[in-house]
């Protein structure tokens, strides 16, 4: 074995035959490798110091033969002397001295670390280890204990209980077992140890200006906090346009994910989004929403800029820009010229056809990713055509929110769903000839946070009104045809397109008096079956549970499940026939009493 010096930082790879066992030969070079790196110790340049074994195994401790032969002589210089032998003292102070070391020292831990390398280990001020893990003190089952600092550290470490158990009895933990008695510091995925190790130390060396080894489990802490935030391969995430929806986006994505930069490319007053951004961060700060180091590190991970070609190393660019299709379309294509390979396209489009966005594409993988508003409260992003379904599941775990995948008709279904329940209430609204407002009124509890026709108002008759027909759900699509020829006839009339135009509109022109009585409760259940007959539907359809997902996307007031439980199969089969009386629909044809249980019993 040897210790080298790379990129600042020192690594002592143990490379010995039978698994690292620790002959005597062995000893001798770890001893001459550790005595090297102290020689190290007031070197400001160091970054840290990585111990890790090659092969399969750390270490599987001492050879037991050659041990035992060891003992014996130790034990009689002792008796002849009443010294301790130098020997032991020598290979006593080269593990324990480790942790005197002014810089962070990790042990990348998999396979065997047992006997004296668990002590090397223990001995580390930090442990990382893979899921290969086994790491214990089986000195005891063969009539000895360790003498090299494995007590006391493991007792420091893991407690005096758990430690007088390792010791006692030799048991060997498992990697999970590990971290769960804090042996562990870190569990990383297979073959991720060294990295993660370098990781740390240079997260360490950027975030606090002098190491104290007694806060190695904050810098660890803060460490894991941020990795958990990252997604596999996205270092760089850009997000072209900063309109409402781009500011939701880069606020919901730079909140919660610290462990990649940011580039926001506006049209204007770059600055002025700087300063905004910084102000929010520093008031979070004050109020403890943020410690010091996500703070620091959110401070310093982002930009504005209106130069386009600022975006081209980003790993994942997400658009946000209104939804006019050739905009998007020469958008991506200016991408597609300059942006590195294996950056992925994204479209924040809600109903326009990918292909015609990502036409002018050649080099990149692209897909649609629809954020629902408000984003910050909406638990769900949908994905359409996926290229990468882990990166994608990795990006919501981050932030905290369920992915959902659609391919072909049911591209955008969750927009279109909506578009389906707003659908029944306009062609109810119409059979009873009920204002929008009592129609509100009659659907508040069952949509306490918008109402159906809220999500309109937020959402405005240009967009909701937008897509193509013929790429729609057929089973749903002229239910879907029939409110948008609905809401075109307003926007023909001069109801503006833009959001919060509509419910204004309305109310000025619609008679609150036309119908003085309707049975409310009857709508009630019209609107809530349609709703699960179409989930159950749909579900079947997908060979997938999505029940949960589609009553997040409407935010009705109770479960899907619940409903069924007030209802039941008849009551909603019912329902459903009042609303084919009303509207024919493919959508409105009850699905079967069994379909129903499977997803709600």
């Amino acid at each position: 074995m040897e210790l080298i010096k790379e990129n600042d930082i020192l690594i002592l790879k143990m490379d010995a035959p039978g698994n690292n066992i620790m002959t005597g030969d062995f000893m001798d070079s770890l001893l001459s490798c550790l005595s090297e790196a102290e020689t190290y110790k007031y070197d400001k340049s160091i970054k840290g110091f990585i111990i890790t074994g090659s092969g399969r195994h750390f270490s599987c401790g001492a050879d037991i033969p050659s041990l035992m032969e060891r003992s014996a002589a130790e034990l009689e210089e002792y008796n002849s002397t009443g010294n301790l032998p130098k020997i032991h003292t020598e290979q006593k102070h080269a593990l324990t001295m480790q942790c005197e070391l002014p810089f962070p020292v990790i042990s990348v831990v998999k396979g065997f670390c047992i006997g004296s390398g668990s002590e090397i280990a223990v001995n580390s001020h930090i442990r990382i280890c893979e899921p290969t893990a086994r790491v214990g003190q089986p000195e005891s089952t063969f009539g000895i204990l360790p003498a090299l600092g494995g007590i006391a550290k493991t007792t420091e470490i893991c407690g005096l209980s758990d430690a007088i158990e390792m010791v006692l009895t030799g048991n060997l933990l498992s990697a999970a077992e590990a971290e769960e008695r804090q042996w562990c510091d870190i569990l990383c995925e297979r073959n991720q140890g060294y990295s993660t190790a370098v990781r740390l130390i240079e997260f360490i060396n950027d975030n606090f200006i002098d190491y104290d080894r007694e806060r190695s489990a904050e810098y660890v802490a803060e460490f894991v906090k941020i990795q958990k935030t990252g997604i596999h391969n996205i270092r760089k995430i850009g997000i072209a346009g900063y309109g409402k929806m781009g500011q939701d986006i880069f606020n919901v994505l730079h909140d919660n994910i610290f462990d990649a930069e940011f580039v926001v490319l506006c049209r204007h007053d770059a600055d002025t989004y700087k300063e905004k951004v910084q102000k929010n961060l520093s008031k979070n700060l004050k109020r403890g929403k943020l410690t010091e180091i996500a703070y620091k590190i959110s401070s310093s991970n982002f930009i504005f800029t209106t130069d386009i070609s600022h975006l081209n190393d980003c790993d994942l660019i997400i658009e946000t820009i209104s939804e006019d299709i050739s905009e998007k379309r020469n958008l991506f294509a200016e991408f597609d010229k300059t942006v590195k390979e294996g950056c992925i396209f994204a479209s924040n489009t809600s109903s326009l056809q990918l292909s015609e966005i990502f036409s002018e594409v050649k080099k990149h993988k692209f897909m649609g990713v629809h954020f629902f508003y408000p984003v910050k409260l909406s638990g769900t992003v949908e994905f359409n055509n996926c290229c990468d379904c882990k990166m994608a599941e990795a990006f919501c775990t981050a932030l905290k929110k369920e992915p959902v995948f659609f391919e072909n008709e049911y591209c955008f279904y969750l927009n279109q769903f909506i578009s389906f329940a707003v659908s029944a209430a306009v062609n109810i609204k119409e059979k009873y000839s009920i204002s929008t407002s009592k129609m509100m009124e009659v659907l508040h509890d069952i949509f306490p946070q918008h109402a159906l026709f809220g999500m309109v108002d937020s959402i405005g008759l240009k967009l909701f009104t937008s897509g193509e027909n013929d790429t729609l759900v057929k089973r749903i699509q002229n239910l879907i045809v029939s409110a948008k020829n609905y809401f075109s006839g307003l926007l023909n009339d001069g109801c503006p397109g833009e959001p919060g135009n509509f419910l204004g509109y309305i109310s000025e022109r619609e008679n609150e008096d036309s119908c003085s009585e309707f049975p409310a409760d009857e709508i009630k259940e019209m609107i809530i079956s349609a709703i699960l007959n179409e989930a159950v539907n749909a579900s079947e359809e997908c060979g997938c549970d999505m029940t949960s997902i589609l009553s997040d996307t409407l935010s009705i007031s109770e479960t899907m499940n619940s409903y069924y439980k007030d209802f039941g199969y008849e009551k909603i089969k019912n329902a459903v026939d009042k609303m084919n009386s009303i509207i024919p629909s493919e959508a409105f044809i009850p699905a079967s009493e069994e379909i129903f249980k499977k997803y709600f019993d």
